[in-house]
């Protein structure tokens, strides 16, 4: 186990900037939520929930910006911030949105956006120019579509599915892996507007909806 200090990162996804702490933060707190629907069962007087989705998970944490030159060697807190701030909030033109991040610190690493950004000004010099900052953060997931598709596990053939089609897979092998019954392969091809449900060519992306709906 190596004991030299690993300083946390916040860098651009696409590796064009990055923004690491000076001083590391002493916690994180890290949320997860999984969303529920309420189903109508009127006059049952149960109040059953079925699973919709996973949330967006989220990080917060606190850190400090110190110019007094106890911490760290002096640098001014108007330029930190300003490179900060570039790295995590400024609109970015050529995208549209501000960046999407990856922030990691030893084996911790988030993929996410920033949502919220505060700054606490509790320090000052004579002159009024600023010489400790507490900063505090929240960021939000930022998978993409595929991997959260995955991190969801939707298997349940109560859902809707998006199936790209790959070379010796069909229609029938889905409808038998989703629904565990490969007769609705029938009713899958209706649903997309297929004349048949054979030789469907791979890269075909089939939608294999709920059963309820067929």
């Amino acid at each position: 186990m190596s004991n030299t200090l690993t300083k946390m990162v916040i860098t651009v996804d696409d590796n064009s900037d990055s923004f690491t702490l000076k001083i590391n933060p002493e916690t994180l707190k890290f949320n997860k939520e999984i969303k529920y629907q309420s189903i109508d069962t009127t006059g049952s007087g149960a109040n059953p929930e079925k699973f919709d989705k996973y949330a967006p998970s989220s990080l917060n944490f606190d850190f400090v910006l110190d110019a007094t030159g106890v911490a760290y060697p002096k640098e001014s807190i108007s330029d930190t911030i300003t490179h900060f701030e570039k790295v995590v909030f400024l609109y970015s033109g050529s995208k549209h949105r501000p960046n999407n991040l990856i922030i990691s610190w030893g084996t911790f690493m988030f993929k996410c956006h920033l949502t919220t950004l505060n700054y606490n000004y509790t320090l000052f010099a004579p002159s009024g120019e600023p010489l400790r900052v507490k900063v505090s953060v929240s960021f939000s997931d930022s998978i993409e579509l595929p991997e959260a598709e995955t991190k969801a596990n939707k298997s349940s053939p109560d859902m809707t599915h998006s199936i790209i089609l790959k070379a010796g897979e069909s229609i029938p092998y889905w409808c038998s892996k989703i629904y565990g019954d490969s007769t609705y392969c029938t009713d899958v091809a209706l649903h997309n507007h297929l004349t048949g449900f054979l030789n469907i060519k791979p890269g075909t992306t089939i939608l294999f909806p709920p059963l309820v709906r067929m």
